[in-house]
């Protein structure tokens, strides 16, 4: 069932008014004009209708709506309103997407990783066949394996709160996105957006790449790497080192969200709400085969 899981998990991967005014109804307006003065005198004077109060010589109250503030001026000023606030819906829209990623990791990982105990060591893709590790090693790798997937996930939920937050960063590289698909600024200059948004967006993954539902880039990472060199033996060790050193030293912001490809807004839109579909049917068919193991049916 385990391998299942994973199975299913990699299909993922084949995948983001003018101001109004209401006047009130002017009927009658002679018969209430007529009634309004004789209130007047009526009244002392320091009661009468004064400017500011609902009604003022008899005139008829009227109500003015008032257009709430645009958000994100600058990047309105430079890409439009409509493209600024669609790509805010589509910021929004990846958010959704993130939180279901990270709901569907942390599921995975509890499981003994990305994968399930059995698929945990696809993470390290050919040395974690070639080190032929016992059982214990094993164990030990899908428990290092585990904690690193956690911690990835950690960081991603503080990043996605402050996307929450704070969409601009990514509405920006959306919209330098948008621009450059339809050939209105340079691949240069999209490139130069895209770069400044990496250290803006660290910590977001990029929810259509999928090395990141295969248990993300553990080998990177320091702490998963001093820890297996204390599991394996020194021949395993010697392989081990040997894997890190020949691996392709990974692009800046590799797996990050500001390597989504370029596209148009509408593209983009679909894209996202496509992988949204895909997550929660996955997560769907997960917990459809976790309630069949607690049954004791799972397939094999």
């Amino acid at each position: 069932m385990k391998r299942n899981t994973t199975l299913i998990a990699g299909s993922v991967l084949l995948l983001v008014g003018a101001g109004a005014f209401i006047f009130a109804n002017s009927g009658g307006e002679r018969a209430g004009r007529d009634k309004t003065e004789a209130s007047a005198v009526a009244k002392p004077r320091g009661e009468r209708g004064t400017p500011g109060s609902a009604e003022v010589a008899g005139e008829p109250a009227m109500t003015k709506r008032v257009r709430p503030p645009v958000a994100n001026l600058d990047l309105v000023a430079e890409y439009g309103e409509a493209r600024t606030k669609y790509s805010r819906q589509i910021a929004g829209n990846v958010v959704t997407l993130l939180d279901d990623v990270v709901a569907m990791g942390e599921k995975m990982a509890g499981g003994g990783g990305f994968g399930g105990q059995r698929g945990a060591l696809m993470a390290l893709g050919g040395v974690g066949r070639q080190l032929e590790l016992s059982d214990e090693q094993r164990a030990k790798a899908e428990a290092l394996l585990a904690d690193f997937q956690k911690r990835e996930l950690e960081k991603s939920k503080t990043a996605i709160n402050s996307l929450r937050n704070d969409p601009q960063s990514l509405m920006r590289m959306m919209l330098a996105s948008d621009k450059f698909s339809r050939g209105e600024i340079t691949e240069d200059q999209y490139k130069a957006i895209q770069l400044s948004s990496q250290t803006e967006l660290q910590g977001l993954m990029n929810p259509l790449d999928r090395q990141n539902f295969q248990g993300g880039r553990p080998l990177g990472d320091e702490t998963f790497r001093q820890g297996m060199l204390e599991v394996l033996d020194p021949k395993q060790t010697e392989t081990f080192n040997a894997a890190i050193e020949a691996r392709p030293t990974p692009a800046a912001g590799a797996g990050g969200i500001a390597e989504l490809p370029p596209m148009d807004l509408e593209k983009l839109d679909k894209t996202i709400t496509s992988a949204q579909t895909l997550t929660r049917g996955v997560q769907q068919m997960m917990e459809g085969l976790g309630n069949l193991q607690e049954l004791g049916t799972a397939p094999k």
